[in-house]
């Protein structure tokens, strides 16, 4: 970081640190008191290895969608640092990062790009480094680019939202994304060519947010899709490419859509630290509405199977870092089934581990006095966990039933009214609840199961986990 990075930073940390001793400050970030705006839009996440802190540029939920920046050494104690820029476009400015040259570049708008020394100082880069955009094939003009390096084939690729047809006044948004490359090494070089990643058009269904990503020798396209959650944006989908070929050769249209998360991580995207990728996106603020933005969530590592698909698990790092001191075990293993439980009391803000075989249909942590239940199910046709409250389904994810064959885990981080839970460190869902969660009862039920492991831990303060 800079010196007028550094300047930048302090001044707006003395702006509100009296402001941010009146609430109690969360490890789920949003802005301290005494800004006007204080929820989390889109998200997207960098790593900067030479600074080695993560850059979190984001939307602010203005109404103005003005890029904003978030920095962070460990991705859960967040700092807000003023941008700069001299471009022309303060909102939608600075959105994902692509190196070259020994310079950042940040696409924008119709494949626009901005370019930065220091990450925080920007200025357009100039029309030569426009990507380009087959309005051939889709004249209603394009946003949300993003754009790659491929060390293999020395070309950059870029993907954005698209539209075949695009009339915002009588709510027609007919989108597709569209991928394109560099005829060269060279961002001021761009092949006129783009190919299409759906066999068919997005009618209001627009794919926000998209990203390539390369991990391990597989290409990927993520994208949130709008329109099919009840908060608007929805949970983090993704395409698997060929194995040893280029995002460009690989025939997207006719890949099966996967899901990494719930739908109640929204809008979010992925970015490396090293060998390692790492997803962010914001939890709404609301269990039951669209309103945008939210809280960030934790980091949560995205890592490779062997057949291409992914999984979602938190690292032991950030489990080290956030899991407090231990206050309740469970002292033998427990079966448990229609006259039997285990209970225990989870503290305001806590860490629940619990580890079970499944041996009947379902397994459920019951928060007693709150309507709140946790639930996995096993039965014909149906694997998956699910968040409920009030009988209302909050956040659901499928599971694959060989996870639920032999002993599995599930890791419940609460904190206010989100959960954020971690089954056979492979599934990941999120979920914002009905209700604030004070120390709790909760009682771990089954028609049939065995309990091997309960522990309970005190979740961090942001001030322990920064000591």
């Amino acid at each position: 970081m800079g010196q007028e990075g550094e300047k930048a930073q302090t001044n707006v940390q003395t702006e509100v640190q009296t402001e941010v001793q009146k609430e109690e400050v969360l490890l789920h970030y949003i802005l301290p008191e005494g800004y006007e705006y204080r929820y989390i839009g889109d998200v997207h996440p960098f790593y900067d290895e030479k600074s080695g802190k993560w850059f979190l540029y984001y939307l602010d939920t203005s109404g103005q969608f003005h890029s904003k920046l978030l920095i962070s050494g460990d991705g859960i104690g967040w700092e807000p640092v003023e941008l700069t820029s001299r471009s022309s476009m303060a909102n939608y400015g600075v959105l994902g990062i692509v190196q070259a040259d020994g310079r950042y570049y940040s696409y924008y708008g119709d494949y626009y790009a901005n370019v930065s020394e220091d990450l925080i100082n920007w200025e357009y880069a100039g029309e030569r480094f426009r990507a380009f955009q087959d309005k051939d094939q889709f004249p209603g003009g394009c946003r949300d680019p993003f754009v790659a390096y491929d060390e293999e084939t020395e070309r950059f690729y870029s993907v954005a939202i698209n539209y075949v047809r695009r009339v915002p006044g009588e709510g027609i948004f007919d989108a597709n994304l569209a991928i394109g490359r560099t005829a060269s090494k060279s961002l001021e070089d761009w092949s006129k060519e783009a190919k299409p990643v759906f066999a068919r058009t997005n009618d209001n269904h627009d794919p926000e947010c998209p990203q390539l990503l390369k991990i391990g020798s597989r290409w990927y396209v993520f994208t949130s899709f709008f329109g099919f959650s009840r908060h608007g944006v929805g949970r983090l989908a993704y395409l698997i490419g060929d194995e040893g070929m280029d995002p460009y050769s690989v025939d997207w249209t006719a890949k099966e859509i996967h899901y990494l998360t719930s739908e109640d991580i929204c809008a979010a995207q992925v970015a490396p630290r090293g060998d390692r990728f790492y997803v962010f996106g914001w939890i709404p603020r609301q269990y039951d509405a669209g309103f945008w933005g939210g809280h960030v969530n934790l980091p949560t590592e995205v890592y490779q199977l062997e057949d291409g698909l992914l999984g979602a698990r938190m690292d032991q790092e950030t489990i080290d870092l956030i899991r407090g001191e231990r206050y309740f075990e469970l002292e033998n293993t427990a079966d448990v089934g229609s006259d039997s439980s285990v209970a225990l009391t989870a503290a305001k803000r806590c860490v629940l581990e619990v580890d079970f075989v499944l041996e009947g249909e379902t397994l459920t942590l019951d928060y007693i006095d709150k309507k709140l239940k946790i639930e996995i199910v096993r039965r014909a046709g149906e694997s998956a966990a699910r968040v409920i409250f009030n009988h209302m389904t909050l956040s659901e994810i499928e599971l694959d039933e060989e996870q639920l064959e032999n002993q599995g885990t599930i890791r419940i981080i609460s904190e206010a009214d989100m959960m954020e839970i971690y089954i056979n460190d492979r599934y990941y869902m999120p979920a914002r609840i009905g209700v604030k969660l004070g120390e709790e009862q909760v009682s771990v039920e089954s028609d049939k199961a065995t309990i091997c492991r309960v522990e309970a831990f005190h979740l961090k303060t942001i001030q322990e986990v920064q000591e």
